[in-house]
């Protein structure tokens, strides 16, 4: 299919005999949820809160041809495993996304040497494709620019600060953030996970993890909602609170 190509957990779908055929979506359709509120004598409705994309839906349609009971047999312990991954590799690189497989039909074929075909529907739960996971440095006390690539929402940004007893982290093109607040912790580093509403506090400077001193009861979050980094015109900025550095870490969101 060009220069698209697809695995799952690190395996390959096409082969000598398999080929990604026309029909396999490259963007999976988008659905958007919102609250609409309908006021009493008013024109029109009132939105709830920000624009929420569900689920989606990858379909894959597979042609088999030659070796189609082995071929099939192959593909099906692919799709069926309990944990999947599933990874777009094309022109503009890389990207991968979690999945879980939603239905799978063969087709019926008079031979089973000859040829078969197989749709496949993977749902997306995460609903964006991720790239490789990177850490910037951003100047607090001011709306900075992200040199980040993507155009999806960042929903997983970690930020590392110096210990402080307060910090507040923004996305202007949403209103959306997350904060942290509390005692100065003893550690010299706070870390606050957006994606977990989360935030520990460590010694380390790579501790992206959750470890050190649990201080999640100091997290709390604007009425916009938990950050998610939303590129605009400008591209992706964000707002740091306090003076010096921050270092950002976030995996780039595409559609």
């Amino acid at each position: 299919m060009g220069n698209l190509s697809y695995a799952v957990n690190g395996q390959t779908l096409e082969n000598d005999h398999v080929t990604v055929t026309q029909g396999t979506m490259w963007i999976p359709s988008i659905g958007v949820e919102s609250t609409m509120l309908k006021l009493p004598g008013t024109h029109g409705a009132v939105t709830g809160g920000l624009p929420v994309i569900g689920e989606r839906t990858l379909p894959l349609k597979l042609h088999v041809h030659g070796a189609v009971e082995s071929q099939v047999s192959r593909l099906l312990a692919i799709f069926a495993a309990p944990e999947l991954t599933i990874t777009r590799h094309s022109d503009a690189g890389l990207l991968s996304a979690r999945a879980s497989l939603a239905s799978l039909a063969v087709s019926e074929t008079s031979h089973p040497d000859l040829w078969a075909d197989i749709e496949v529907q993977l749902s997306l739960p995460d609903v964006f494709w991720h790239g490789t996971a990177q850490s910037l440095t951003v100047t607090r006390g001011g709306v900075q620019p992200l040199d980040v690539s993507g155009d999806a929402p960042v929903t997983d940004a970690i930020i590392r600060v110096a210990k402080a007893a307060s910090v507040q982290v923004t996305d202007p093109a949403s209103g959306t953030g997350i904060s942290w607040t509390g005692t100065t912790p003893s550690k010299a580093y706070l870390y606050i996970d957006a994606g977990n509403l989360a935030a520990w506090a460590s010694d380390s400077v790579s501790q992206w993890s959750k470890g050190g001193d649990d201080v999640s009861g100091g997290v709390g979050y604007p009425s916009a909602g938990p950050l998610q980094i939303c590129r605009d015109t400008p591209g992706y900025r964000l707002l740091v609170t306090g003076s010096g550095s921050a270092l950002v870490r976030l995996t780039p969101a595409f559609y």
